[in-house]
Parts: C-alpha cells; structure tokens; sequence
C-alpha cells in the first residue's frame, strides 16, 4: 500500500489506530462466524487488552448480548435462555477447570449449548491435555487468538504478552518470535520496505530468520515508498542490567509503585487525597496534556513542573475581573473552561508524585537505590554484598532481594562460588526450599550464575558511555537522565544505530550476548522538512523509562520514534515471573490421577 508521508511538520507517519482497527476486526470476524445472540464470558486478565482493542459498543452490535468474568461466581450468573456461550481466556490451566465446570453443570441439568473457547495468544499443550483430562474438550470449539500489536499510545506498540522472556528462556518455547515477525511484516506491507535494518541478539536474530522465511518479500520488490526508515530490533537478553534498575521518570515510578497495565494504573483514594474506599483507574497516555508534559520528567522535577502550571492557573483566574471588553471576556470564558478542566488533573499528578517522593525517600528505598547505583558505577562487591546479606536478616521482600543480587552479579559477570553458594543457601533458607525452582530459573535465564571469570563492565561502560555522572536530569539532553546517571544499553544501542550505523562499537557488540545483524539497502529520499522514522522492536520487554530514554534520543536526533514491544516490564513484574511459575504439567498429571 503506497502512503504519501503526512504533510503537516507534527503529524506522524505511523498511525497507531490503525492497529486498533486491525485487531477490532480480527474480534469481529470471530464473533461473526457464531451465529446468534451470545454470552461472552472473559478471563479478567485479558480484559485489558480487550479494552484497549475493541468498544462494548460494537461487542454488542455483534450479539454479545452479555458480558461476564470467568472466576468463581461465574455459574450462577449465566444467561441460560442464550444458547452460544464464548470463553475467552489466557491459556491457564485452573481457567480450563472453571470453564469445565461450567460445561458440567449444564449437562447435568440438561441445559444444551455451544461452546467457543479462544484462547488468547493460543492454544498450549498443558490446556489441551487439561481439557481432555477435564472431560470437556470435545464439547468445545476452540480457537486461537493473537492480539497483535495493541496501541498503548501514539508511539507505543505492545503485543501484551507478558510471560514472553519466560516463555523462550525457561520454557523454550519461541512462539513469540513468531509473533514479532508476523507483526513487523504487516508494518511493512502497510508502510513500505524498511531500508536499515539492525538486530541484536539471537531472538532478534531468529525474528529476522522467519521474516526472511516467509513469502512477503515479493511484494516488496517495486516498492516506491518507505514510510519507516530504520528498525532496530532488540533482544531483551543482550540488556539484562537495565530492567533491574530502579526507574527515575515519572511514568517509570508510578509502574513501580503502583503498576500500570494496558494503559491504565489504578490508585487507592487516598493517594488522590480523596475520601472512600473504591480504586479509582487513571488512563495514562499522550491524550493527557498534563501527562504527556511530565510522563518522561525525572521524578525530582515533577512537582516544580507542577508547581509552575498551577501558578500559571492562579495567574489566569486571577485576570477574572480584569476583562473590559466583549472580546476579552470571550477569551477569559476560554481559558476558564480549559484550565478548568486541568486543575484536577494536575491536582492528582501532584498527589501522585508526592506519594512516590515519599516512598522512595524512606531510608530502606534511598539505602537499596545508592546500592544499586554503586554497584553500576563498579564499586567493589563487597559493600552491596553485605547490605543484600543484611536485607535477607531483615527478611525484606524476595524481589527486592534478588533485584540487587542479580544486578550485581550481571555486572560482575557471575558470583564467585562461595558469595553464590553462600546467597542460595541464606534464600532457601529464609524465604523457603520452595525456592529452589526460583533460584533454578534465574540462572537458566542468565540472571544469577557462578563465574569466576573477569567482567567485561568497564570495558562495556567505556565504550557505550553508559555512565553519565552530569546528565541534567532537569532539562536532558543524555538517555542518562532516565536512570539518574545511567545510559542503558539499549539506548545506547538506537542511539549508534542511527548516527553510525554501528560501525563504530564493534568491540562493545562483541562483548553483549547474541547474534548481529545488519541490512542497508537505498532508502526513498526523505522530503525536505520530514523527519525519518525509527521503529525499535523489543523482545522479551521493554520498561517505561527505556521508552522515555528513547523518546530523549529521538528529540536529540529528531526523529519520529514507535516503539513496539512483546511487553512493558518493570523489575518486580521481570522477577515475579520466575517466581509464581508453577509446574501446569504437575497440575494437570494430578488431576488426571
């Protein structure tokens, strides 16, 4: 499809609703294929990028005529009178417990219906073998379900699979480069041929095998245009320090200390500073004009920004009685209703930013955060060392635990054998032999192992400048600004790639783990006055303050920027991952005895 680029010097060439349409239709196209009125019944966890994809509006304009959760109270709700009842669910075994229940109660009461079952990205072994066990699987039509690309914002792209550095490092299984590369070849059936291509890492790498695999390629053959001028592709193993890092922009802080999934974070009243005991849900995105002003401020900034917004309100109202003409007053009545409807949202972002400042000024949040800074700077280990030890004493939450002993042991480039022997065993010890399968999976991911071998850090800091000490947090002009200091490598990495095609760090390439892939090919001339669009792909995740170092480099640079993700991540959710897995085969192996 041959695009001319937007005219306008502000508007982007990559529209992200049109994603959203792309994934709509998809639903819509399901939904049709089931004839007549339907109950809808939705995993709660999929809920979000529902939301985030389709309008309840047009679900019932498919006969959807119900909408229902899929947890315990499901059974009593159902409508029995419709006969079409569509599952909607991740592939989990206890949800192909519930859904079973469900099927059985109907039979048992002679209640006959059809049963649909999508599952969301698709179908896995562990669940087919769940609901043949169950009894139920051949009651059901099942079908599988990607999302695709879900538009976070107007320059964030995200598949929303969460387990996707998981599910490739400790399950092996690598769908999701599947995923990826289906998604990048539809971006470029839309927009053109990508002329620079760069992927780092073997999952990059891999991603980059199934799109030179496929049979798209033709069609890009008398290709006259290219809408985006560089993808970058990375693989979230090639940059395992930055994840553990504490983030230091506001919108990285608010994931943190209070998550943000598909969009939206939701509150207690009291961090609003508002009265009763319902969470309030805040969509954060560029629609948002206090957000998007200080979504990518380091957090010690967010307040004078604030600050000075509020004083420019006072200023306005103030000019209330000051209006001595018709044409003035209608100017006054404007700028009224406009700042009007701010108030309220600076108000909460001030509240917001408070009680971040608050938590992470207490002395256990400033202790774990000059550790984690040290140990980047390449302090000796012995000091981070003994304050994880005394953590572990504390018993302090595991994650954050095992955030700073990963993040130490990335940069040494292993545990000694005694400092690794000696923390395995103070864990299991403290936090539980249940462990041992947590401890299992971080070090077959790569994030706590023994090495006794020289660490390759310094070398690594130098030659990607990843230290800089006199970034200007306030007004920045360095990706450093995101981590207080720190430049992560991934950021590093685009930034090379478009000012020198990476020519000049081999030697830091050679020393990140992965493949490397390069592709030049002649770009279709830029016109005067446009900016080249850049497309950075993450596999595995991609944290909100990376995003923000990237939207940094792209300003520097002027650039228009989409980044596109298998996930947003933060450290907590990183770790938790290894945590909660549980063995579903084990499950369903129970179950079937």
């Amino acid at each position: 499809m041959d695009r001319e680029r937007p005219e306008a010097a502000d508007e982007r060439v990559i529209d992200t609703k049109l994603f959203k349409e792309h994934v709509r239709n998809k639903i819509v196209g399901i939904l049709e294929q089931i004839p007549g009125k339907k109950n809808l019944v939705i995993d709660q966890s999929l809920l979000g990028c529902l939301n985030a994809s389709i309008e309840f509006s047009t679900l019932r304009n498919n006969a959807v005529v119900n909408i229902y959760f899929l947890d315990a109270d499901t059974l009593g709700k159902l409508d029995e009178e419709i006969k079409e009842v569509v599952f909607f669910s991740s592939p989990v075994v206890d949800h192909m417990r519930r859904i079973a229940e469900i099927i059985h109660s109907h039979q048992q009461r002679s209640i006959k219906k059809k049963y649909h079952l999508i599952l969301s990205p698709r179908r896995t072994v562990n669940c087919n073998e769940a609901l043949e066990v169950l009894g139920v699987l051949a009651d059901l039509t099942v079908i599988d379900f990607n999302f695709d690309l879900i538009p976070l914002d107007e320059d964030v792209l995200s598949l929303e699979l969460e387990n996707a550095f998981f599910d490739v490092n400790l399950e092996m299984d690598f769908s999701a480069y599947k995923y990826v590369a289906d998604s990048i070849q539809r971006l470029q059936l839309v927009y053109g041929k990508i002329p620079y291509i760069f992927a780092k890492g073997d999952g990059a790498k891999s991603v980059i095998e199934i799109i030179k695999q496929t049979d798209y390629e033709h069609r890009f053959e008398d290709a006259t245009t290219n809408e985006i001028d560089y993808l970058i592709i990375i693989d979230r193993k090639v940059d395992l320090v930055t994840p553990l890092c504490t983030q230091l922009t506001f919108e990285g802080m608010i994931d943190e200390h209070f998550g943000i999934k598909h969009g939206l974070a939701k509150f207690e009243p009291k961090v609003l500073n508002k009265e009763g005991d319902k969470v309030i849900t805040m969509p954060l995105n560029s629609s948002d004009r206090v957000f998007k002003d200080i979504r990518n401020s380091n957090i010690n900034s967010v307040r004078d920004v604030l600050g000075e917004r509020v004083i420019e309100i006072k200023r306005i109202l103030d000019e209330k009685d000051k209006q001595t003409t018709m044409e003035a007053v209608s100017d006054y009545i404007r700028k009224f209703k406009d700042v009007h409807k701010l108030y309220p949202q600076i108000t909460n972002f001030i509240n917001i930013a408070d009680s971040i400042n608050g938590a992470i000024k207490h002395p256990s949040s400033h202790f774990i955060l000059k550790t984690e800074q040290a140990i980047l700077m390449g302090a000796p280990a012995a000091a981070s060392l003994d304050f994880i030890e005394m953590m572990i004493a504390k018993q302090a939450p595991l994650t954050k635990v095992l955030r700073l002993l990963c993040l130490q042991c990335l940069i040494d480039n292993g545990l000694k054998q005694k400092s690794f022997d000696y923390f395995r065993r103070e864990i299991l010890h403290t936090y539980g032999f249940e462990h041992l399968v947590t401890l299992k999976n971080l070090e077959k991911s790569g994030l706590l192992y023994k090495n006794d071998a020289k660490s390759n850090w310094q070398r690594l800091e130098k030659g990607l400048k990843l230290i800089n000490e006199n970034v200007n947090v306030m007004s920045p002009d360095d990706a450093a600004y995101a981590y207080w200091g720190y430049a992560s490598v991934t950021a590093r990495l685009v930034e090379h790639a478009l000012k020198n095609h990476w020519r000049g760090i081999k030697d830091s390439l050679s020393l990140l783990p992965g493949e490397i892939y390069i592709e030049e090919k002649t770009a279709v001339p830029i016109k005067k006055g446009k900016k080249s669009v850049v497309l950075v792909y993450f596999i595995g995740g991609v944290t909100f303050s990376e995003i923000a170092a990237l939207r940094c480099i792209a300003k520097v640079q002027d650039k228009e920027l989409v980044v596109a993700t298998t996930n947003i991540t933060n450290a907590s959710e990183f770790l938790k991952a290894m945590i909660k897995k549980r063995d579903e085969k084990a499950i369903v192996r129970k179950q079937n005895a």
